[in-house]
């Protein structure tokens, strides 16, 4: 008889290696950097351009009546935060109303009512200069410019048109709002311009328009 075949072993399970200690993956070992914020300029750190109005009050250096002047007014800077150039073109009234003296060399001592009024656009260029140092929010400024002025004269029913050209000065201080900045000035302008009055000699005078202001800018910058 045949011998029966051996039966066969149970087999051994292969022993698993061990396993390495699981190494915390790189972005757990570091912290998550954070972004570092990027410099910002500060809003003083140059000037910016703008445009807007001019609103101002003002004494002429000859008429009876305060002086109502309204413009349009804008600026560029031109060296850092310390200079800008602008300009300005508006509208005022000048109104007379006075006696006048007037000595005639035939007739002797007369008297002239003045009673008219000049109607002024001017149109001025100034360079401004900006101080370097701030008292909180507010830059003292100053300004010096030349203007151009065309002058209406309406004296009853007749209408004399004249230019002339003179300095305007300012001295003031601007500061920032939510949108845009203010500026508030002291100026003072002086042209002279012939309408063809005469003085005693009977020489045609030039007649000054000049008037010393309060104003008040508002300018949006851009």
């Amino acid at each position: 008889p045949m011998a029966a075949a051996p039966a066969a072993l149970p087999e051994t399970p292969a022993s698993e290696e061990p396993k390495a200690p699981t190494q915390p993956s790189t972005k757990e070992q570091e912290p998550i950097a954070k972004a570092k914020p990027k410099p910002q300029q500060h809003a003083s750190d140059s000037l910016e351009p703008g445009a807007g109005l001019n609103m101002a009050f003002g004494i002429p250096a000859r008429g009876n009546k305060m002086v109502f002047q309204l413009a349009a007014t804008g600026r560029m800077p031109i060296y850092k935060k310390l200079l800008s150039a602008g300009g300005t073109i508006g509208w005022y009234k000048i109104s007379v109303e006075e006696e006048v003296a007037i000595a005639d060399p035939y007739g002797g001592s007369l008297t002239y009512s003045a009673d008219w009024h000049t109607n002024v656009v001017p149109i001025v260029a100034h360079v401004t200069a900006h101080a370097p140092t701030e008292f909180g929010p507010v830059v003292p400024i100053a300004s010096a410019g030349l203007g151009l002025y065309i002058a209406t004269r309406t004296d009853g029913g007749d209408k004399i048109t004249s230019v002339g050209v003179g300095p305007e000065f300012a001295a003031g201080a601007e500061f920032d709002i939510e949108v845009g900045r203010l500026q508030s000035t002291i100026s003072w302008n002086e042209a002279r311009s012939r309408f063809g009055n005469r003085g005693p000699e009977g020489e045609v005078v030039r007649e000054t328009l000049a008037v010393t202001r309060l104003n008040i800018s508002y300018l949006y910058v851009f």
